[in-house]
């Protein structure tokens, strides 16, 4: 092989592998050390050295040789709080945080949506990736809260409706089924439930909820012991 071809071919490569594959169709120690023979031969020394990148930081755009983005930690910082998600109650925190400072544009990055507020009705626009989520339902803080204030149950309500789905398995719904079953009377001495406390009964031996009672009715039949003999005598007795 010539040396002008080698030399071309010195060129028109990259690294010294590659020079050397396209020489000598492979590359080892010798056939590097042969390549940095040649270039001294043809006053090339330090030509495959790695050249030094030159970039402008994408925040103050001045220019940086090296591999990173940024030229420090304060411009990555203020260029990630311009560019990322942020709703409408992150941005007024920071614009509070940056009073008597160099004030920026603060914009959401992605899609939005209008949709309506879960507590005043009104239209906001949310994004896209929140709505998925089913975390954007309020237009703001306060909403939020007051639609918690409005719905809250009391801590006795809850308590009991745990004790039920402990002890007998029903939930809520079915809970409530039954007083509606029954008109909110209690089937035995026909007293409404609402003005009276009521308890959930049940069978002790396959434990099959019946129905609901008043606190007296279902502290007499488990007395009796859900007995019907017991029953019959005591209707016996009282017609004496």
């Amino acid at each position: 092989m010539d040396e002008n071809e080698i030399k071309n071919k010195i060129l028109s490569s990259k690294t010294k592998t590659e020079a050397s594959k396209k020489i000598f169709n492979y590359s080892n120690r010798t056939t590097l050390s042969k390549i940095d023979d040649y270039l001294n031969k043809f006053e090339m020394i330090g030509f495959f050295k790695k050249k030094k990148i030159e970039k402008k930081c994408l925040n103050c755009e001045t220019l940086i040789n090296r591999r990173n983005k940024f030229c420090s930690q304060s411009c990555s910082a203020i260029y990630n709080n311009k560019n990322r998600q942020l709703t409408d109650d992150t941005k007024n925190k920071i614009r509070k945080t940056l009073k008597g400072r160099k004030r920026v544009e603060i914009r959401s990055k992605g899609k939005t949506t209008t949709t309506n507020c879960k507590n005043c009705n009104n239209e906001f626009q949310s994004l896209n990736y929140k709505l998925k989520r089913g975390q954007s339902n309020f237009c703001s803080r306060n909403c939020y809260q007051e639609f918690r204030y409005k719905n809250k149950k009391d801590i006795k309500y809850l308590q009991k409706l745990n004790r039920i789905k402990y002890n007998y398995g029903l939930s809520e719904e079915e809970y409530l089924k039954l007083f509606e079953n029954q008109n909110h009377i209690c089937p035995i001495c026909k007293v409404k439930l609402n003005t009276v406390k009521a308890c959930v009964d049940h069978d002790h031996i396959t434990g099959k909820v019946r129905g609901i009672l008043c606190d007296k009715c279902n502290k007499g039949i488990g007395h009796f012991e859900d007995n019907i003999k017991l029953f019959e005598n005591v209707i016996i007795y009282l017609n004496k």
